[in-house]
């Protein structure tokens, strides 16, 4: 009885076995395996990538490129087609660039719409003539977008300069897009800067300044501008040069401009600019643009230095670059300003003392060949200055040349010191 009982009960529980330590392990190495390619797979998806890589296009010849730009806060949009020395100094911004895919972030129309109002997009297309090759570069404010338009692809990335290239770029492209309800012609120069007889037109034209606002909203400052020099040619628009000096400079109004020619007769176009800070007695960028092989070209403006040492009351001062010297009598460059000497408890001299310090050129204008500029000269304090630093530059083959310098202790501005 006792017997089929148990029987029973074991017949309907049924027997469990213990599994074998083996299959304990098969389990665990299956599970590592396929965590191993499961993170594979994600540093394979997100590893970074030379653009060439993700727009194979951009290895090829006769690549060509369309740019849009929409500013989200003027809700304005620009459109061009760079030509082939725009798109080569556009693919310098890529130099050393890296593009890491995105997992988790997507790009759907909605999300677009979102960036496009409250950022603004930066849009190119590089595509070949007689290829079905077309790429989509969509630059957003978090992110970039590459669309293979030939297959109908997005895929979603970032750039390893993050939002600082981004920037560079927009400006780049900004000042090639240039909005002509926007511009202004501030003058145009008359003269055979191609060399084959007739008279061509360089136009020296301002932009607003569009800038981006803390709740990334674009607005124009009326004040500041972008300059550009467009050459025409038979009333063509051969090229156009921006004046920048680097990626988006800006500056204020009234710029001197004027042509000029260098040692061979070769004419020079010249624009003073002044910056936006110009502490003392000012201070300008200037720009000295020729002509050479079909293209804008620009001349080297080089500024100097000073050093100066005291002898008693007689200052000795000097350039080192040129070997230009020259003594002053302080004593007499007192009675000059109607001002008094500055002494210690023992008599020493205190002020005036040897001019030592030159800013960068604050004043230029037109010489028989090339320019004439004005630096500011101090000694003690910036605002207190000595005189003037004159120097007559030309261009000997490109190269640029001094003509004549000299000090100028008298002057009350730098327009005066170049006019005597």
């Amino acid at each position: 009885m006792n017997w089929r009982i148990t029987d029973c009960i074991s017949k309907k529980q049924g027997s469990r076995v213990a599994p074998s330590p083996s299959g304990k392990w098969y389990w665990l190495a299956g599970i590592c395996l396929l965590f191993v390619v499961v993170i594979g797979g994600v540093l394979w998806y997100a590893h970074p990538q030379q653009l060439e890589k993700v727009i194979p296009v951009l290895t090829q010849e006769n690549i060509n490129c369309d740019v849009s730009l929409y500013c989200g806060g003027t809700g304005e949009e620009y459109k061009g087609t760079l030509s082939k020395a725009q798109l080569e100094t556009l693919l310098t911004y890529f130099d050393g660039e890296t593009l890491k895919r995105s997992i988790f972030k997507k790009m759907d129309a909605a999300t677009e719409q979102r960036s496009t109002v409250s950022d603004g997009t930066t849009r190119l297309y590089f595509w070949q003539n007689n290829t079905n090759e077309r790429y989509e570069l969509l630059l957003l404010r978090d992110c970039v977008i590459v669309g293979d338009l030939s297959h109908n692809q997005r895929e979603t990335y970032s750039f390893s300069g993050g939002q600082t290239k981004q920037d560079d770029l927009f400006w780049y492209l900004y000042t090639i897009l240039v909005p002509e309800s926007k511009k202004q012609t501030i003058t145009s120069i008359h003269m055979d800067f191609d060399g084959d007889g007739d008279n061509d037109v360089v136009k020296v034209c301002a932009t607003p300044y569009l800038r981006q606002t803390e709740d990334s909203r674009w607005v124009w400052n009326e004040n500041l501008f972008h300059y550009t020099l467009e050459w025409e040619q038979d009333g063509q628009l051969a090229a156009k040069t921006a004046l920048n000096g680097g990626n988006g400079s800006v500056y204020t109004t009234n710029p001197t401009i004027f042509m000029t020619q260098d040692q061979q007769g070769n004419p020079l176009v010249v624009a003073g600019l002044p910056t936006i800070s110009s502490g003392g007695a000012g201070n300008l960028e200037v720009y000295v643009m020729g002509w050479e092989h079909e293209s804008p070209i620009q001349r080297e403006v080089p500024t100097y230095t000073v050093q100066g040492t005291l002898d008693g009351t007689t200052a000795q001062v000097f350039v080192p670059e040129t070997g230009n010297a020259e003594q002053l009598d302080l004593n007499w460059w007192l009675r000059e300003q109607n001002r008094q000497m500055i002494q210690d408890e023992t008599g020493g001299m205190i002020w005036p003392t040897a001019p030592s310090q030159a800013d960068g050129i604050c004043a230029v204008s037109q010489a028989v060949q090339g320019i004439r500029v004005a630096q500011y000269v101090w000694g003690t304090a910036h605002t207190d200055g000595m005189g003037w630093l004159i120097t007559y530059l030309t261009w000997n083959s490109g190269k640029p040349v001094v003509v004549d310098q000299y000090f100028s202790w008298q002057s009350e501005t730098a327009e005066e010191a170049m006019s005597e």
